[in-house]
């Protein structure tokens, strides 16, 4: 009977280690394209964040400010629509530039950039 349990035990282990090095191989093999993939969906997706949050504001700011130049008549309404206008770039100015700086982080120090998602 102990000869078959060292048996068995020397079977399991020889399995754990093809398994191992058959893991070892697949993470080799499929490690940098991963990384790759991962990196180009991470810059798309920051790109999309600083073109669509920048968009809507730059049309905004135009709008208000021809409306503000058509209404030269009354210039408390031209006031109050430049001071909506740059309280509304505010907000733009704090959103943006998180993807910006994502972006900048992936372009020049993309290791850290891994690291630093590994950790959340």
């Amino acid at each position: 009977m102990s000869k078959k349990l060292e048996e068995a035990g020397e079977l399991i282990l020889d399995k754990v280690l093809q398994y191992a090095q058959n893991a070892e191989e697949f993470v080799v093999r499929e490690a940098p394209q991963y990384v790759k993939e991962f990196l180009e969906y991470e810059a798309f997706y920051h790109q999309q964040w600083v073109t669509w949050g920048s968009i809507p504001f730059i049309l905004f700011l135009a709008i208000t400010v021809a409306l503000s130049c058509l209404k030269k008549k009354d210039p408390e309404e031209s006031f109050s629509a430049c001071l909506g206008a740059i309280f509304f770039l505010f907000v733009a100015i704090m959103t943006v530039p998180h993807s910006w700086m994502k972006l900048n982080k992936i372009k020049l120090a993309p290791r850290v950039y891994i690291i630093d998602s590994l950790r959340k």
